[in-house]
């Protein structure tokens, strides 16, 4: 996307030679991948993309349902090129149904799942909720998990098969409880904020300095005793309406504000610390300049620096994962538009320089967004 010059969230405000590749948040998750531009509106694109499809194992895609017929690579043409070929297909509401081919985005999957009625405070409108890309997270561990069975499938009998992921109904399981508790009690979800439904206190407190915050979360008896133990001489916390979860349910309001009181006065590393020495859970509300100077984070390596040619030097996050035998680590920055172009269609196709020339002389490939569009 072409940003506006100012726009936040892209290096130089999204101002540079080749601003579409300042992004932070492209950057960030596009690392490691390859680039290949392709103009699948015209013949000759299709023809390229289905040789590329006869080399592959795996074709997946998002676009909304229908898309990929209209374009002539719908599966059943795709398994003429390659028989054992698993496709999956994310759409935001999947491929059948009155819903099959509406546009979609994060939110609007989060609206539909009914996440949105759930987020926020008590007093708030679903107007208020933010925007929440917890479906889009949550449906690409969903693919993963769908291609690793398909997989399995294929090694055991030798045949592929389309894969239908509608992200709407893949995000609805996380709110499972809610639909339950629905099902079997009739009890509409109200929305609770920072709340839990049976855990207090439970939630965000003030802590010294600007907007510094700390979350705490007791859950159980014990928990609650190590708070007491934490809070030293102060004789609020042995009040006998907090001694058990109901009561601490019933009065959260006040023990909302005696909390508050003593975070207010202390920074919010001291709390989590305090806290944690008594086996309750807390944590600090780090802001961006905090999460790269935390001692835990740095102590596990987990920014990996890195340098990007048109966004500069930055530090990124690595895996996730920490493997004992075989370590990763970023391989690659996030590629420019159409970077690999001569790799895919020059090494793995086989295509020959003047062949890639001609495409990029007719625009079906290029390194830079073309004049005139709107993206």
């Amino acid at each position: 996307m072409i940003p506006i010059p100012g726009s936040p969230g892209y290096a130089n405000g999204g101002v540079g030679p080749r601003p579409w590749e300042l992004s932070a948040s492209g950057n960030h998750v596009n690392r490691g991948k390859f680039s290949l531009t392709m103009d699948l509106s015209r013949p000759k694109g299709v023809a390229i993309y289905k040789r590329l499809v006869s080399t592959t194992d795996i074709v997946l895609e998002n676009f909304s349902a229908g898309t990929m017929e209209r374009l002539g690579l719908a599966y059943e043409e795709l398994i003429k090129i390659r028989p054992d070929l698993i496709m999956i297909s994310m759409s935001g509401f999947g491929a059948t149904g009155p819903y099959r081919g509406y546009a979609s985005y994060g939110f609007t999957v989060d609206g539909m799942s009914g996440q949105t009625a759930l987020r926020g405070y008590a007093d708030e409108d679903p107007s208020q909720a933010g925007p929440s890309v917890q479906a889009d997270t949550v449906n690409a561990s969903n693919s993963v998990f769908a291609i690793m069975a398909a997989l399995i499938h294929r090694r055991r009998t030798g045949r592929g098969q389309h894969i239908d992921l509608s992200q709407a109904e893949g995000f609805i399981p996380h709110l499972a409880g809610t639909f339950m508790d629905y099902s079997m009690n009739k009890r509409n979800p109200v929305k609770r904020g920072n709340r839990h439904e049976f855990a207090a206190p439970h939630g965000a407190y003030p802590c010294l300095g600007d907007d510094n915050w700390v979350a705490i979360a007791v859950t159980c008896d014990e928990e609650w005793r190590g708070f007491c133990r934490a809070m030293g001489d102060l004789e609020w916390p042995r009040d006998p309406r907090f001694a058990g979860g109901l009561g601490r349910l019933q009065h959260q309001d006040e023990l909302d504000t005696l909390i508050s009181e003593w975070t207010s006065k202390r920074d919010h590393y001291e709390v989590m610390h305090i806290l944690q020495r008594e086996g309750v859970p807390a944590a600090p509300f780090m802001k961006e300049e905090e999460l790269y100077s935390d001692p835990q984070l740095l102590a596990r390596e987990f920014f990996e620096e890195h340098t990007h040619p048109q966004a500069g030097t930055h530090r990124y996050p690595g895996p996730l994962w920490k493997f004992s035998k075989t370590p990763i680590h970023i391989q690659r920055v996030a590629p420019g538009v159409g970077q690999h172009n001569d790799y895919v269609l020059g090494e793995i196709l086989g295509l020959s320089k003047e062949e890639m020339a001609e495409l990029e002389e007719e625009q079906y490939i290029g390194t830079n967004y073309l004049p005139g569009l709107v993206y």
